[in-house]
């Protein structure tokens, strides 16, 4: 049974002090109980999340709570397991590596 929900997401929007909104982040995914890996940068945010579908939506309302991301997207995908072990935040200097200023 799939029972494992999956998103993948990105926005191009500007984060001021990536270093705090990563922290803030960090501390909301593990409170909902998520696993995955979220990349922050001053120029957005890049994601990959698994968890139960309450807490996937969960996830999703806060993040579309946020200012600039109300109307972030995402790709769904169903499991039978977690894919990641972890929660994981990390600041980068860029969310997807296009090697330009």
């Amino acid at each position: 049974m799939k029972n494992i929900h999956i998103i993948l997401f990105y926005k191009f929007t500007p984060i001021e002090d990536p270093e705090e909104f990563s922290k803030q982040h960090l501390k909301c995914c593990n409170e909902m109980g998520l696993l995955g890996k979220v990349l922050v940068a001053r120029e957005g945010i890049n994601g990959s999340l698994s968890g139960s579908k309450d807490q996937i939506e969960s996830y999703k309302d806060y993040l579309k709570s946020l200012q600039h991301f109300s109307d972030v997207s995402f790709k769904k995908e169903l499991s039978t397991f977690h894919p990641f072990k972890k929660m994981v935040v990390r600041v980068k200097k860029e969310i997807i590596r296009m090697d330009h200023d």
